[in-house]
């Protein structure tokens, strides 16, 4: 019976194409994107390698990340969790303002899935 439900449970989970992210949530009803991100151009699942240099350029600077380890991505301010629904975040600062990044990784680097 169990093998029955697992079986059940799994033939109907969603379509995925990375673990954890749901192919079209955040395209179906995204967050509002925050003005900050706005100004300099950025879009929901941008590449973090045409975001960061963007936020570079406009005087924003990365929060060194929180964990010794290092990080496989080569961001200095990016921390990532381990595990199989990992997800990636950083932290920008300018002039007493914060802009927090929740990024996903992919097979080709670094996605924006959710900004505050």
């Amino acid at each position: 019976m169990k093998f029955i439900l697992i079986t059940f449970l799994l033939a109907s989970s969603p379509v995925t194409i990375e673990p954890g992210y749901i192919m079209g949530s955040y395209k179906d009803n995204p967050s509002p994107m925050p003005g900050t991100l706005k100004a300099i151009g950025a879009r929901w699942e941008m590449d973090y390698r045409v975001l960061r240099p963007a936020l570079l350029k406009s005087g924003w600077r990365g929060t060194p990340r929180e964990y010794s380890h290092p990080t496989v991505l080569g961001f200095p301010e990016v921390n990532c969790g381990l595990g199989w629904q990992a997800v990636c975040w950083s932290t920008f600062r300018n002039n007493g303002r914060e802009v927090y990044l929740q990024l996903h990784p992919t097979d080709d680097g670094l996605i924006l899935i959710d900004a505050k």
